[in-house]
């Protein structure tokens, strides 16, 4: 299970351990003027290879190493309406509904052991909403999502006990991307808080019109497991309106935690992202964007 979310956070919210920015601009190259459709990840170090696919801004599916692990599916008003998940070492299925001003409603998970779909509670007061996780096994208490102006201010995950597991407060540029994040994470009976940093290019990220038009129910999907909070942790750095080039680390991470980024453009457009261990000059990860013809 561990490492089934560790693997989810380098991949479907684009790496938390990101640094120095190192951006390349291709020079002879038309600009790419085609629609994005996904992008292609590559581990170097296991040679997984992560594809998703996206159309018209919505994420469609993942495949890893030519696997279909996670689809999504929409209605005609293009709301998401349902993400399953069905890979090595985890599955979950879980359904949204919404009333006639487009406002999520409802969100039932799947529960092996009833074979039924399991309700959660939603309550909205004001800009605060609050969602009942699923009430079984490690999974029960429920997760908090407090926006500002229709941009996520703060995340907290309690436990059943109500007792707060991890919370994410954010601060945002005027382009819409996360500038910093203040991090606060309890486990096993200790207590840190982190404060990171994030610096951005001026070029369009492919991947925000996701995030934004499907915020919500995107995060609820990446709440309702126990690691959730390393998932909504990155998720909401990595899809603002611009790329993210740098990490600002807390004084106490050493070299050895970072990574730097390098980043290629055609045009306008991002085409790949390396991630590089520069104490070995290590590659550990490519990201390739793709576009129509």
């Amino acid at each position: 299970m561990k490492l089934r979310y560790l693997l989810f956070v380098f991949s479907v919210v684009l790496f938390s351990c990101s640094s120095d920015d190192s951006s390349n601009v291709e020079e002879g190259n038309p600009a790419i003027t085609g629609d994005f459709v996904g992008y292609t990840q590559t581990f170097n170090q296991s040679g997984d290879v992560y594809d998703y696919t996206y159309e018209d801004g919505k994420w469609l599916s993942m495949e890893v190493n030519g696997d279909l692990w996670i689809e999504l599916q929409y209605n005609d008003e293009d709301q998401l309406v349902r993400i399953t998940e069905n890979s090595q070492n985890f599955s979950t299925d879980l359904q949204f509904g919404y009333d006639e001003s487009g406002q999520l409603i409802s969100v039932q998970e799947y529960d092996e052991s009833t074979d039924s779909f399991m309700p959660r509670e939603i309550t909205y007061s004001g800009d605060v909403i609050k969602v009942d996780k699923l009430s079984t096994g490690d999974n029960s208490g429920r997760v908090v999502f407090t926006f500002d102006n229709d941009q996520l201010s703060k995340f907290e995950d309690f436990n059943g006990d109500s007792m707060l597991l991890h919370s994410d407060e954010l601060e945002y540029d005027e382009g819409g991307n996360v500038i910093q994040n203040t991090i606060f994470t309890s486990y096993s009976g200790l207590s840190i808080t982190e404060v990171f940093g994030y610096e951005y290019d001026d070029k369009p990220n492919p991947l925000a019109g996701f995030f934004q038009n499907y915020t919500l129910p995107f995060l609820i999907y990446g709440s309702k497991a126990k690691l959730v909070n390393y998932e909504i942790s990155t998720a909401i750095r990595a899809f603002g309106t611009n790329n993210r080039i740098t990490n600002i680390y807390p004084a106490s991470y050493s070299e050895n935690q970072k990574l730097d980024i390098e980043v290629d453009y055609n045009g306008e457009q991002i085409t790949t992202q390396t991630f590089i261990f520069r104490p070995q000059e290590a590659v550990i990860q490519v990201i390739e964007f793709l576009y129509s013809e």
